[in-house]
């Protein structure tokens, strides 16, 4: 586990990883997804952790997962930053993407 200040920020935030997530919480409700360090596949993107929503994916979170196949984005998740999935592709086909509608 991290505990680091955010600049601009009086709380302390926590980066942690859930089944294969790496989540960064900033204390309050809503949680962020800052990486991705599992295998790939089918990936579902959990709407919450411990009781807190899954808000958004950051820039660099997925880089380079070659291995994924399928990604799933729940309707929680209202913020994706640029880049998020930059070079996610396998080799031989595109993955397919599904976000479940508000």
């Amino acid at each position: 586990m991290i505990v680091s200040l955010v600049p601009g920020e009086s709380q302390a935030s926590t980066e942690y990883v859930h089944d294969g997530f790496k989540i960064l919480d900033g204390g309050e409700m809503a949680l962020e997804i800052i990486g991705y360090d599992s295998d790939g596949g089918d990936i579902i993107i959990p709407d919450e952790v411990d009781g807190k929503v899954v808000t958004s994916i950051r820039y660099d979170a997925f880089f380079s997962c070659q291995s994924i196949t399928s990604i799933t984005i729940p309707s929680s998740v209202t913020l994706i930053d640029d880049f998020a999935f930059i070079t996610v592709s396998p080799s031989n086909q595109s993955p397919s993407w599904a976000a479940t509608p508000p």
